[in-house]
């Protein structure tokens, strides 16, 4: 069972108030669990010892990117779960358009599939050079980890960040996991109603790890309600259409698109793009959301693609020759930059037509 910290506890360390009106954004819970997150910088960890100082769970950093895995992944993974602590796993985000978001989302999900995880899959994007792409790209990212998960998303973010960058869609879609250090409390930011956890500071030091480590708090929402496998795509998007004389094709959302206007420039029906896509409410997309639609053969015929997910012992040159097409095309499609490596559970984009 997790040692909680006790509610007068909680409000003596997390709680700001300026005559009996609290200013500081508030724990999802009263169950709060002592934490930290680690990755390769921590080099060699003792678990072991780290459980004994009374920390309970852990958050690894998994991958970056859509080709990196943290090289401590696996060993992290393994020494913390034989220790018995609790984890999730976190990605680094370096995509710098939705289709990068996109394919990120597939790297982390495969490279995580398998995994036994408590916590939640949470997504730590931090290039703000372009405020608007970034959100794009960050929904693309969590949309894709949450359809492929089934789970819902955590954004790691600053306390500032968290105020000023992200948009309220992003926040309505995930729950926040914030960095503010030296406070007694994280900063309200009106757009996140609390934090599910805290990362309190940056230079802690806990018996088993040499150096400074992430201290953090995290409270009972960022726990995965069974203890479960991470399986992705356990319930997959259909990629045909149940009629013949269509295909399906991919479509980005801009900004200004509603499901009704596409439905009609696509010559489709609202319910079927909600169905097709699991869209829980229709009045809601997102610019830079994925949408698959079923067209007419005679419309966009250079956008019909099938989406195939590789599985074990597939090789680039035998789905090229399968599908008629160039082991090229389907790489430069991908952003695929070394044709030799594919993983499984990656969904390829491949062109059926032409």
């Amino acid at each position: 069972m997790k040692r909680a910290v006790s509610l007068a506890l909680c409000c003596m360390l997390c709680l700001v108030a300026v005559g009996g009106v609290a200013i500081a954004l508030q724990p999802a819970d009263d169950n709060l669990i002592a934490g930290l997150d680690v990755s390769k910088w921590q080099g060699d960890i003792d678990f072991e010892k780290v459980r004994d100082a009374g920390i309970e769970a852990v958050y690894i950093r998994s991958s970056r990117g859509s080709s990196y895995i943290d090289p401590y992944f696996e060993q992290n993974y393994e020494r913390a779960r034989a220790a018995g602590l609790d984890v999730g796993f976190y990605h680094y985000v370096s995509a710098t358009d939705v289709e990068e978001g996109v394919l990120e989302a597939q790297f982390f999900t495969s490279v995580i599939s398998g995994k036994q995880a408590q916590l939640l899959p949470v997504m730590d994007y931090e290039d703000y050079s372009n405020v608007e792409r970034t959100n794009e790209v960050g929904m693309a990212f969590l949309q894709e980890m949450q359809r492929l998960t089934g789970l819902k998303p955590v954004l790691y973010a600053s306390a500032s960040h968290a105020r000023d960058q992200w948009s309220k869609e992003i926040a309505d879609m995930t729950l926040l996991w914030v960095a503010h250090w030296g406070v007694s409390q994280p900063k309200d930011n009106d757009k996140w109603d609390s934090w599910a956890g805290w990362q309190y500071s940056s230079t802690g030091r806990v018996s088993g790890i040499s150096g400074d480590v992430d201290m953090d708090w995290f409270t009972s929402a960022l726990y995965i309600s069974d203890d479960s496998i991470v399986d992705p795509d356990p319930d997959p998007i259909p990629d045909t259409c149940p009629d013949e004389e269509k295909h399906i094709i991919e479509v980005v959302v801009r900004r200004g698109d509603t499901l009704s206007a596409l439905a009609k420039k696509y010559g489709t029906t609202v319910q079927e793009i909600v169905e097709r896509n699991k869209i829980t409410n229709p009045n809601k997309i997102y610019v830079g959301q994925m949408l698959m639609i079923c067209v007419n053969h005679d419309e966009d015929l250079n956008q019909c693609y099938v989406f195939y997910t590789v599985k074990r012992g597939d090789k680039l040159g035998a789905l090229a020759k399968e599908y008629g097409r160039t082991v090229e095309e389907i790489a430069a499609l991908n952003n695929i930059t070394n044709p030799n490596r594919i993983y499984v559970g990656q969904i390829l984009k491949i062109p059926v037509h032409k």
